[in-house]
């Protein structure tokens, strides 16, 4: 990391190691020359008594001391004994015992004791309020405001800020660890929180005179994406407000087929997510893939990976716990991004989610890939080539969001009857008809639970465990669609 030195001579920036300029405004310089000379085992980071609150609360509630570095944490919390907590936390199946998994699992205890201290919405209007304060440091001067002149961010105030949410989002994420109660506590509406993430995501995605490519944002992005699906889990509080309407005036690449929304300066958490799955599904379809990779190229990729997968997380949540107005709004969605204008977001997301297997689509077509007992072979044998591991995983979290779609349920019955004939219609079928369609989806959901089962092991129960119903449930509609076929 780059260790600024406070420039005296010049009195109005910062000067990294590498002589590069930056910014900075004018409270960082007020302060700045005091907390400075403590900078250099943190970096571009200010050290307040907020933050060193914030960062103890992080250790106590995490277990992780995030000041240590990387995994220097998890060797000292494995290292305490022989056993490990992984086996504790999974148990033998009679884990829904709340409470006693709570006085068993120290994590767990102390998340159900802050939440009966009533200070988890704090820590949610702490983590708004930080959000906000970010939007404002990012927010592009007027030129034509002659008490403002237009300026680049401040690095100081980012760098605090990024930090600052970091660490909010890691306390968030660990509340919301198989904690559903501590999860509505952290999602009320009042605490503004869901909708400040939503906004930071619209914002710096798709806000004027940003560069929506810069590390800094990308890192925020992606940490405010990962706290929306920890949030949303299993979590109706949390879903219902992406599906509420926002007064936002953000020019998403897509539009509304009906009147799901008042006007175009009016927009849904949902319709944000989707555009930005969107806006990454295109930039990876659009660049020419090479086969000697620099790093930047790589951290680009697993970026762009981590963002589909947590984009594609937060939709099935919210299509779980909100059927009937999430179905409805995804469904009334059109895409509009250029090369698929006006095209009905149901066909672009199953085209897209099917063109992630084309790497391993004829195995699955054959009828040998993701049959039970092939976890190996499908995880890393002949049949999964190197480096198509993330296709899978992608592919597998693509066909969960659409069988959710597809599946019924009590409140949305004729949407889910016309989403599912536009998912069939786009699924890959072989010349004779007698292998793809919904069988495609169930051969890809298998094998991505193998894999999943074959990296993770044990753990992998709570990933696979609900895939494992929505298979059934597509097996049973596959028999019904089989029988309208043959009549």
């Amino acid at each position: 990391a780059k260790i600024p030195q406070l420039d005296t001579k010049e009195g109005d920036s910062l000067k990294y190691d590498d002589d590069t300029e930056a910014t900075v405004c004018e409270h960082c310089l007020i302060w700045g020359k005091d907390t400075l000379a403590s900078q250099s085992c943190l970096g571009n980071i200010s050290i307040t008594s907020s933050s060193l609150a914030i960062d103890a609360a992080e250790y106590i509630i995490t277990g992780k001391d995030s000041s240590s570095g990387d995994g220097a944490d998890d060797t000292e919390m494995d290292g305490d004994d022989g056993d490990s907590d992984d086996d504790d936390f999974l148990g033998d199946g009679n884990q829904n015992q709340g409470d006693d998994v709570s006085s068993k699992n120290p994590i767990l205890f102390a998340n159900e004791m802050l939440r009966k201290s009533g200070s988890l919405p704090d820590y949610s209007r702490a983590y708004a309020s930080t959000l906000s304060a970010i939007l404002l440091a990012y927010k592009p001067h007027d030129d034509g405001d002659q008490r403002r002149v237009a300026s680049a961010p401040c690095h100081r105030c980012i760098a605090y800020l990024q930090k600052r949410a970091s660490s909010l989002s890691g306390i968030i994420d660990s509340l919301c660890c198989l904690s559903p109660k501590a999860s509505i506590a952290l999602s009320c509406p009042e605490s503004y929180l869901v909708p400040g993430l939503l906004k930071v995501i619209a914002d710096l995605s798709f806000g004027d005179g940003l560069d929506a490519a810069s590390p800094s944002i990308r890192d925020e992005i992606l940490t405010s994406l990962k706290t929306l699906t920890s949030l949303t889990h299993e979590n109706s509080v949390a879903c219902e407000q992406l599906v509420r309407p926002y007064k936002w005036d953000n020019s998403l690449p897509i539009s509304m087929e009906n009147a799901m929304v008042a006007s175009d300066q009016t927009t849904t958490g949902v319709c944000i997510i989707f555009s930005y799955l969107l806006k990454v599904a295109s930039t990876k379809q659009g660049k020419a893939s090479t086969r000697h990779d620099d790093e930047r190229d790589k951290s680009s990729e697993r970026y762009s990976y981590d963002t589909t997968i947590f984009c594609l997380n937060i939709l099935t949540n919210v299509v779980e716990m909100v059927p009937h107005s999430a179905k409805h709004m995804i469904e009334n969605i059109a895409v509009n991004d250029g090369e698929s204008e006006g095209v009905n977001a149901i066909p672009w997301l199953t085209r897209w989610v099917v063109s992630t297997t084309s790497g391993f689509r004829k195995s699955i077509m054959k009828g040998s890939f993701g049959s039970q007992g092939e976890a190996e072979e499908s995880a890393g044998g002949d049949e999964l080539k190197a480096g198509e591991e993330g296709n899978l995983v992608t592919a597998g979290n693509g066909f969960v969001l659409l069988a959710y779609l597809m599946l019924e349920d009590e409140s949305s019955s004729s949407s889910t009857s016309s989403i599912r004939d536009a998912v069939i219609k786009e699924l890959p079928v072989d010349e004779s008809g007698a292998s793809g369609g919904i069988h495609y989806m169930i051969k890809t959901l298998k094998a991505f639970c193998n894999f999943y089962h074959y990296s993770v092991g044990d753990l992998s129960v709570a990933v696979i465990a609900p895939v494992v119903k929505l298979i059934a449930g597509l097996q049973k509609l596959d028999v019904v669609e089989q029988r309208k076929a043959w009549l």
